[in-house]
């Protein structure tokens, strides 16, 4: 079934997260998506500080092991994130009005749209630079958005101060990879 597709499913999710996040960021606006990554942003530290005091009540009640830790952290991140990025819209909606207007909307929509592309370069890079060769997944293979995106992530590869790039093959070395 999907040997059928004329896309294989690593573009097919790449395109499917940048519709999403294209219409989202265009149903919000710029202030409205900045003020959620925003909170989702101050909500991972508060999460990491509050996981000692959270942790000790939930494994109480549910009687978690030390593998469902993560699911923990998890969870309290969800839960400070989105109370912080509803507070944060509706502080923003309070001070530029309920409507959206067109210049938010658009610049909402090519936020969302950069933020996937990131992320897509970002994921491409990793298979390029540090998970070798003969462990690339099939989910990559025959990807007609992977050349683009590795050649972006190339370029701005080389942006980067040579140290970073070092410390990056050390590394990879160190890991065996």
């Amino acid at each position: 079934m999907l040997a059928d597709l004329p896309f294989n499913l690593f573009d097919g999710a790449v395109v499917l997260c940048l519709i999403v996040a294209t219409l989202s960021g265009l149903r919000t606006g710029l202030m409205r998506s900045l003020a959620t990554i925003l909170a989702y942003a101050v909500a991972a530290p508060l999460a990491v500080v509050l996981m000692p005091y959270v942790l000790p009540l939930v494994n109480e009640r549910f009687q978690f092991g030390q593998m469902q830790t993560p699911i923990v952290l998890f969870a309290i991140f969800l839960i400070i994130g989105l109370v912080l990025a509803a507070l944060l819209r509706g502080a923003v909606g309070e001070v530029t009005g309920r409507h959206v207007g067109l210049f938010d909307r658009t610049a909402g929509a090519l936020l969302g749209a950069v933020r996937i592309i990131l992320v897509a370069i970002l994921i491409v890079l990793v298979f390029d630079r540090v998970i070798p060769a003969d462990r690339e997944p099939a989910f990559l293979a025959g990807s007609k958005l992977r050349p683009i995106l590795s050649q972006a992530g190339a370029q701005g590869l080389r942006q980067l101060p040579p140290h970073v790039i070092e410390s990056i093959d050390r590394i990879k070395r160190e890991h065996g990879l």
